[in-house]
């Protein structure tokens, strides 16, 4: 019970006392019960989530279901502003936070973005970073400083470009949206953009500025036996010289990334005296996490293909322009025929791996 609350129900309880004490002695005990329950009945206490902090699950899934129906449902204004003829967006309608934040929990759960570090907010610029491990020097002499060195930095130049995840709802349906209407609009935004964003983290998003800059060109290459050109050919070698091209530096976060079809021929090269991949705790090489990624995020087998990364993921950064925006509109031909309002998800990222050395490549080899 919070401090408002119990505020509350002592000034009832104070004042039926009162009220008690000027009709004099012959209140029973029962009587004064019954007056302190009907009192107490007529309490409505209304929550406010700037009085009494974080919104209960219940109150927030009703929130959203609310929202959904009222503007997505019957085209009504949402008093939490709308946007105007004037401005980009037209015909389209602001996102309560209730509704946005969820969304952006949701992605941020995703496997990419549960990795990837994200950088603070920043629409473009230049940050720059070690080429290699640092190192400390021994002073040769007490008192004295090493010898200042030219720092071995590479600059990351990036710049957050949009990527929108679209939906058509039939209006029927959300008339009488509930939250499990909600869950299954936010979970299929959420899961285009996370396809997405899995398949550029690897393989890059295009050409210029326009782009999530892959780790297939950004991290260090270990090549495979000369000959080892398709999935067939990988075996115990090939992913040992995976794992042990890896800097002792970044082993304690070490991620092995590859699609199911390789992770399974590593999986079939265990032995009684050695695990490559234990496919009942999902660990590559003794603790090493496995992240099973689509097979959309590889390009088919040939020399000089990525067929797996290890390393450690956090040394991609995920560059960020605000968090994401979400808008709805039930204006144009497509949208009015078919009685349905469209509601897109937007974010503008970029990406980098900004330490090569940080992340291995594994690589076919003709």
């Amino acid at each position: 019970m919070t401090d408002k609350e119990v505020d509350v129900k002592q000034e009832v309880i104070d004042g039926v006392a009162e009220k008690l004490a000027k009709e004099g002695t012959f209140a029973t005990r029962d009587f004064v019960h019954s007056e302190l329950m009907d009192a107490m009945k007529s309490v409505t206490l209304t929550p406010n989530k700037d009085v009494d902090g974080e919104l209960t699950p219940k109150q927030e899934a009703e929130g959203k279901a609310a929202w959904y129906k009222q503007v997505i449902g019957y085209g009504r204004e949402w008093n939490a502003k709308a946007w105007d003829s004037t401005t980009s967006g037209a015909a389209a309608e602001l996102i309560p936070s209730v509704v946005a934040n969820s969304i952006i929990k949701k992605l941020d759960f995703t496997p990419f973005r549960k990795y990837a570090l994200h950088y603070p907010y920043s629409p473009k610029g230049t940050i720059n970073v070690e080429l290699v491990l640092p190192i400390a020097y021994r002073m040769t002499t007490r008192g004295t400083p090493v010898t200042e060195a030219a720092p071995t930095l590479n600059p990351i130049n990036y710049a957050t470009y949009g990527l929108m995840a679209w939906m058509g709802v039939d209006n029927k349906l959300i008339k009488e949206a509930t939250p499990n209407v909600v869950n299954y609009i936010e979970d299929a935004l959420v899961r285009a953009v996370a396809r997405k964003e899995m398949t550029e983290w690897t393989l890059g998003a295009g050409s210029g500025s326009e782009q999530m800059t892959g780790m297939y060109s950004t991290a260090d290459a270990v090549n495979m036996t000369s000959g080892h050109d398709t999935l067939a050919e990988i075996d115990a070698a090939d992913v040992l010289s995976l794992y042990w091209a890896l800097e002792a530096g970044y082993s304690d976060n070490a991620v092995l990334m590859a699609p199911n079809t390789v992770l399974a021929k590593i999986a079939s090269l265990n032995t009684t005296t050695v695990t490559y991949l234990n496919t009942d705790t999902m660990k590559f090489l003794g603790n090493h996490d496995v992240l099973r990624m689509p097979s959309t995020s590889f390009a088919a087998p040939g020399n000089g293909i990525v067929a797996a990364y290890f390393g450690d993921p956090n040394f991609f950064y995920l560059f960020e322009d605000g968090p994401i925006v979400v808008a709805t509109t039930d204006q144009g031909k497509t949208a009015m025929t078919e009685d349905r309002t469209f509601v897109c998800a937007k974010v503008y990222t970029d990406g980098h791996l900004i330490l090569g050395e940080a992340v291995k490549a594994l690589k076919y080899l003709t």
